[in-house]
Order: C-alpha cells, then structure tokens, then sequence
C-alpha cells in the first residue's frame, strides 16, 4: 500500500482523533495562551501569522470544544480512511488559513475561535463523499446537508441560535461555516472512489 494510500480497518482515524484532541486540550489553557492563539485581526496584521491555524482550534469554553471536536472527528475519521492520514493533514492545513485570510473580508469581525468551519469543510465533504455509497440513506443525507444550511441562513439574518453554548457576548460566525462548506468543493477532497475502495 502506498504510505499516503487509504487507511483500511477501524482504528486508522489518527488524524481525526489527534485534530479532536487538540481541541479539548487546547480548551484546559488559561484564557491568556488561549487569547494568543486565537484568530485576532490586528495580531495577524502585525506579523503573529500562527493565528491563521491555531485559531481553528481554540474556543470559547468547553461546550464549544466539545460540539466542534465531535462534528470535526465524525467528518474527518470518514474522510481520513479514504484519503489517509497525511493527505486530510495537508488538506486540512491548506484550507484552515484560506478560511482564516477570508474572514478579513467580515465586516466587524475583529476575533474568531473554533473548528466550526472546519468542521463545515469536512462535514460537507463527507457528505459528497458518501453520496454515491449512500443508496436508501441518501434523503437522511440530504436532510442532514438542508438542515445544516437552513441553520447557517437563520444565524446569517440573526434568527439561528448555536447548539455550541457559546457566551451571550459571542456572536455565531455563520460567515466562517459558509467558508468551510464552500472549501468542501475543493478537487483534493474528492474522496468517494477512495472510501468505497476501502469498505471492500
């Protein structure tokens, strides 16, 4: 098997797993280092580019970094045993400063913090992915991808609420989810022919 070929077998979803951890662990840090790693736009604009990744892994509080770890390992462990481990990584590590650089286009947006669009990414992702393994499950899919977008529609017009126990200070950056799906249509994560390889 080539080393960057598709994991085979339960158990091979290390990336997923470590991405989730991050996550969790990142969340036991003092607000300070939390702050620091956070997507910031005058940090960034003063030279502190680090933020462009790590700011996908921070959150406010363990209730966001519970909801976005486990959106982000269900999304990228189905996704990782198609593409293997270093090319989710090298994906993942392209997509997360793409999404970061266009959240300076958000009017207003001066911090950011969460895997959300990231999750959105693979989620969506995913969910191409499985389209043509699906068969019966196919309108459970669909139903799933609408209710993700009738979600992101209702926080962009101020009517959606976050499942994430975000604090009543922190408002939802639906702009960010919005980012994530539209790096799902990326070619490198046309993973379909790779996942049904592997369930064979």
């Amino acid at each position: 098997m080539p080393e960057d070929g598709p994991e085979r077998g339960p158990g091979r979803e290390r990336a997923a797993a470590g991405l989730a951890l991050a996550c969790l662990l990142l969340a036991c840090l003092p607000e300070s280092a939390i702050a620091a790693l956070a997507w910031e736009r005058d940090a960034i604009l003063a030279g502190q580019w680090w933020r462009l990744w790590t700011g996908h892994l921070v959150h406010f509080g363990w209730q966001h970094a519970l909801f976005d770890a486990v959106v982000l390992f269900a999304g990228s462990s189905l996704l990782e045993r198609g593409l293997g481990m270093r090319r989710l990584l090298r994906q993942l590590l392209l997509v997360a400063p793409l999404i970061s650089l266009a959240l300076f286009a958000v009017p207003g947006l001066v911090e950011y913090r969460g895997a959300s669009a990231l999750a959105a990414t693979v989620a969506l992702a995913a969910g191409i992915a499985l389209w043509p393994l699906a068969g019966r499950w196919r309108p459970a899919l669909l139903a799933g991808g609408l209710a993700c977008a009738a979600s992101t529609a209702a926080q962009a017009i101020g009517a959606g609420w976050s499942a994430a126990g975000l604090p009543p200070t922190v408002a939802v950056a639906w702009q960010g989810h919005l980012l994530g799906a539209a790096c799902a249509l990326l070619p490198g994560w046309r993973a379909a022919s790779a996942i049904r390889a592997s369930n064979t």
